[in-house]
């Protein structure tokens, strides 16, 4: 507090010079240099070994994340070593069970420098369920221990037991319309309620140019046709083709029937032109008689992710939450969101638009909530397709793929076996993770009805006891949290206190400091020079700290300020004016005029 105000002298910064996220430091100094006449100098200390480390590090995982029963799931890594050059290293697919390991793939690889390298493994999902993978590669003697923590990391699969059936619906074809179509297409877990291999597809423009015997065709008509498919995703169709009868056909259909349904905005109709019926459907109060919320050309607005949304399974692209907020923040800007109010009561919103301020906070563009039987999601924006910009299909459908599979009733056509699941699965020390239990205690499907259960956690540190609670609103599901201490693989257990004993269930917890930082752990010097350059400061080792002292002089800063003082202000006018008021008060009841 007795700082405040005034001007800075200089900013002193320890750090290796290594960008792990955020802004790069060459955009830190431009903007340094721009502000440089005003701004304070920064004098740079570089801290870390400037000697090459030896390490290899699998530095990313990448899969579908659902599958079908059946599939080949293909899991891509990406592996950086740092001198050993030309070594053969060998890269190993783990499953883990209860029943303990299995290796599902193994790939050769001869390493190459310090480019990165990419390694695909694949396998057969042979049994349905939840399933934690580990990819990881031998660790070499030339490695530190602390580095060794890089050699691993953890992917998460869920298995269905048949695939998941779609209807995808749209005004017109649309940029999103188009790429989710192909995206669906290409994914082996998806299908139809009249084919094995795609999903029904129909766009309105298409539809209306149809005879109208095929027309009646394009839509299910009776609650049993539509209670079939899995998901719906409606895009901007009118109210002429989602008529009435079909509008209540797929409210009953979410709400009786639990088919989930997603919904995203378009600018023609949805969800603006229908009636209240419909919009008590969605997890959002649509603002009425306006169709949506234009931004600007040069303000267009950024998708911010919620605390929640940061590890909701729809938005998970990365296993590594910071690393997910990462790549969300870095989107491309958006020009147009539904007008919407705010969200409805329930619903869980996992992105907003931080640019526009309603009367209840930012408003909601990405949300789901229950409805009945079913689940209803809101996109409140029609360029999801611009996630694709330099990466194809890798975000744009990891998050549509994920949706539609979190929006689908859960599978229990494969028997009722209790399993675990972990949000996320990668962690750093002191972050929390989310434990989900759904317990049975047989195999013909009752769910169990304790308050608590107990799972045990086995790390580094040794085991611990977690207790869930059981959700009121869900039968047989416990949620607790863990806080893990120490980093390494932890493996989380359900042993049942009673029933059959086969209902037990095991998950994978991988806890690592965050990998950005073991990336390139050397010393980056020139970094730190050019920084301090570049704002008038300095670099000066560690040794030389004595140093600092005579440069850190300041400048003179001189400030003009203007006081404006109200001259009636005091008690010498109120008393003239008191004074005035008595001597007319009197004068007139002297001359009987009161």
């Amino acid at each position: 507090d007795r700082a405040a105000g005034q001007r800075v002298t200089g900013v002193l910064l320890f750090s290796d010079g290594q960008n792990t996220g955020g802004a790069s430091p060459a955009d830190a100094a431009a903007a340094a240099r721009g502000y440089r006449r005003d701004g304070a100098p920064v004098f740079t200390v570089p801290v870390g070994s400037t000697a090459d480390i030896q390490d290899v590090a699998i530095i990313d995982v990448y899969t579908s994340g659902l599958v079908a029963k059946k599939d080949t799931v293909r899991v891509h890594a990406t592996i950086e070593a740092h001198g050993f050059d030309g070594q053969p290293i060998k890269v190993e697919l783990v499953s883990h069970s209860r029943e303990g390991e299995t290796v599902l793939a193994t790939k050769e690889l001869v390493l190459s420098g310090t480019e990165q390298q990419q390694v695909e493994l694949t396998y057969v999902a042979e049994e349905s369920g939840p399933q934690y993978l580990e990819v990881r590669v031998p660790e070499h003697p030339n490695e530190s221990q602390q580095l060794r923590a890089n050699n691993h990391d953890v992917a998460y699969v869920r298995v269905s037991e048949e695939k998941l059936k779609v209807l995808l619906l749209d005004g017109r074809p649309r940029w999103d319309f188009r790429f989710l179509k192909n995206a669906m297409r290409r994914d082996n877990g998806v299908a139809g309620r009249l084919s094995e291999d795609d999903p029904e597809v129909v766009v309105e423009t298409e539809w209306r140019r149809q005879p109208k015997a095929e027309q009646d065709k394009a839509f299910p008509a009776t609650i049993e046709e539509i209670g079939e498919y899995d998901v719906i995703v409606l895009g901007d169709v009118s109210p002429e083709f989602l008529n009435r009868e079909r509008e209540d056909l797929l409210i009953r259909a979410v709400q009786e029937l639990g088919v989930g349904l997603i919904v995203e905005a378009g600018s023609e109709h949805m969800p603006h032109a229908y009636g209240p019926d419909f919009q008590e459907l969605l997890p959002v109060v649509v603002r009425e008689g306006v169709a949506g919320r234009e931004a600007k050309v040069f303000e267009p607005f950024r998708m911010e992710v919620s605390a929640s949304g940061a590890v909701h399974e729809t938005m998970r692209l990365y296993e590594d939450t910071g690393r997910n907020q990462v790549v969300w923040s870095g989107m491309p800007e958006y020009y147009w969101c539904a007008a919407v109010e705010r969200p409805a009561a329930g619903a869980e919103v996992l992105a907003w638009n931080p640019s526009v301020r309603l009367a209840q906070g930012k408003l909601p563009l990405i949300s789901w909530h229950p409805a009945g039987a079913g689940k209803v999601m809101f996109i409140a924006t029609d360029s999801t397709w611009l996630w694709r910009r330099t990466v194809g299909d890798r975000f744009f459908y990891k998050f549509w793929g994920q949706s539609l599979r979190f929006m689908a009733p859960r599978d229990e056509k494969g028997g009722a076996k209790s399993f675990i699941e972990v949000r996320p699965v990668r962690v750093q020390p002191g972050e929390e993770a989310t434990i989900e239990l759904t317990a049975f205690l047989d195999a013909d499907g009752k769910p169990r009805e304790e308050e608590k259960l107990a799972v045990a956690i086995n790390g580094p540190g040794g085991s611990k006891t977690v207790e869930l609670q059981r959700d009121s609103r869900r039968e047989g599901f416990y949620r607790g949290s863990f806080l893990p201490e120490e980093a390494g693989k932890h493996a989380v257990s359900f042993t049942p206190p009673t029933g059959a004993a086969e209902q037990g269930a095991e998950a994978l917890l991988n806890v690592m400091i965050a990998p950005e930082e073991f990336r390139q752990p050397q010393l980056n010097r020139a970094t730190l020079e050019g920084l301090s350059q570049a704002t008038g400061g300095k670099l000066i080792p560690l040794d030389q700290l004595g140093s600092l002292g005579p440069l850190l002089t300041g400048k003179t800063l001189t400030t003009r300020r203007q006081d404006q003082a109200t001259i009636w202000d005091n008690w010498l006018v109120l008393v003239v004016l008191v004074v005035v008021y008595s001597i007319d008060v009197g004068i007139r009841r002297l001359m009987g005029l009161s």
